[in-house]
């Protein structure tokens, strides 16, 4: 039996797949029927896949089945899932003992306010 490494293992998991095309979906559907702008549609798409992918790992958790990959919790909130993540880490106290998951969120929650200030301050047309 041969072991997959850490980088191939995660190219294969059905997890990225789903998680980035359901954020993608969601993008476009909320930026064409609502009035957000594109940033805005953005932060909420992907956020709503990162929540879902706390609830999802949580049950996962506690069911001993398949995780989700922690590499894709904590690339979510980088890519403007912070909220969503920060939501399912409190809602479903899951990895909210892991400094990194706190590092990457909160850098990310952090990140995202200055691009979402300077959208709001100088680019009204990106919220």
């Amino acid at each position: 039996m041969t072991s997959i490494g850490r980088d191939e293992g995660a190219k294969r998991d059905p997890f990225w797949v789903a998680s980035m095309i359901t954020t993608l979906l969601t993008f476009a559907t909320l930026w064409y029927l609502t009035p957000l702008g594109p940033m805005l549609s953005w932060i909420a798409a992907s956020s709503a896949t990162a929540l879902a992918l706390y609830a999802i790992d949580k049950g996962a958790s506690l069911a001993n089945k398949r995780r989700v990959p922690e590499s894709l919790l904590l690339l979510l909130p980088l890519l403007g899932g912070f909220s969503g993540s920060l939501a399912g880490m409190f809602l479903f106290r899951h990895k909210i003992r892991k400094r990194s998951f706190w590092t990457v969120n909160l850098f990310a929650a952090l990140m995202w306010c200055v691009l979402l200030l300077w959208a709001f301050l100088g680019r009204r047309d990106l919220y």
